[in-house]
């Protein structure tokens, strides 16, 4: 048995010289002509054999850091990161949970064509009384796809915009499912660095039009109010924190709180409860955009390396 205790120590992420490179450049929007080798890569990427994919100029940053079938084994690896952490602090809270739980309707399990649904997190939320269906989502806000979709130049509306095509998908894949065991479908979604967007409290992928019945789709409505004091996001400047921000938040005060309020009291004795909560909050975000940012370069490392020793051996 192991247990989570807030103590202040730091975590440490280590990146090689390559790595750290390219994400930066991925993270400033920046090319990367000039590291492991990108000038050899050549005008075609060889990932998909017999259907290669050809790279010119505008497209080459792009497929290497979201497309490329190469870099899929690492960007799984962080969707696989970023659960396993917040399950440490579901663990830790004493939530009861279940892990990649088989969530296929009874009716069409085992049947010819039908493909098995896994939910990352399943919890049971004392505090609604209900089950929560956790499904993690990673996407790249800065892909030709999203940037193009939305003619305007502000960054959060972009960034809102990708976040409301992930949950259109989750609630797409999971709302029979969600809807048949009255669970609350939950998508946790974050950008390919780990950051997160403010809700938008309009947005149903479920109803047609963004003024939403209560109840009805996938209502945000249900997700602010799973995770905020009366259903309203706190302010930090001028954004609102997202759902995402507040169940880490929320799992966190429970980890920290004492015994007597429903907490688990895993703190160390000389910090008080909110500083703890701070420490284990801010760890957390870390965490998950350290690994987050940490695979999407890997992911963009291995896609030019491969691609190079491909071209020049081919050249040799």
């Amino acid at each position: 048995m192991w247990y989570l205790v807030v103590t202040g120590s730091k975590i440490i992420t280590t990146f090689t010289e390559t790595e750290y490179l390219i994400a930066k450049r991925q993270q400033l929007g920046l090319g990367f002509e000039g590291i492991a080798g990108g000038v050899q890569i050549g005008n075609y990427c060889g990932c998909k054999p017999g259907n290669p994919v050809l790279l010119d100029d505008a497209e080459v940053d792009q497929h290497i850091s979201t497309g490329c079938h190469w870099g899929n084994g690492y960007r799984t690896q962080a969707h696989t990161k970023v659960l396993n952490v917040l399950e440490t602090l579901v663990q830790a809270a004493a939530i009861p949970h279940r892990k990649e739980e088989i969530i296929t309707l009874p009716g069409l399990r085992g049947l010819l064509g039908t493909t098995e649904k896994r939910m990352d997190l399943v919890i049971e939320e004392p505090d609604l009384d209900k089950t929560m269906y956790i499904d993690v989502k990673r996407t790249n806000t800065l892909t030709k796809s999203n940037q193009s979709s939305l003619v305007t130049d502000d960054a959060v509306k972009l960034r809102r915009r990708a976040y409301n095509e992930m949950k259109k998908e989750k609630y797409g894949r999971y709302h029979a499912e969600a809807e048949y065991s009255g669970a609350l479908l939950f998508p946790f979604c974050l950008d390919a660095n780990g950051s997160f967007i403010p809700t938008d409290r309009l947005f149903n992928p479920g109803v047609d039009g963004r003024q939403a019945p209560l109840g009805k789709g996938l209502a945000p409505q249900a997700g602010l109010r799973a995770v905020f004091e009366d259903g309203k996001a706190p302010q930090v400047g001028q954004l609102e924190i997202s759902v995402e921000e507040g169940m880490i938040q929320k799992l966190s005060r429970r980890v920290v709180a004492d015994a007597s309020v429903g907490g688990c009291k895993l703190l160390d004795a000389t910090l008080s409860e909110d500083a703890a909560t701070g420490l284990l909050v801010n760890q957390t975000y870390a965490l998950i955009a350290a690994n987050c940012i940490l695979c999407s370069a890997q992911a963009a490392v291995q896609t030019i390396r491969r691609n190079v020793r491909r071209n020049t051996r081919f050249h040799l």
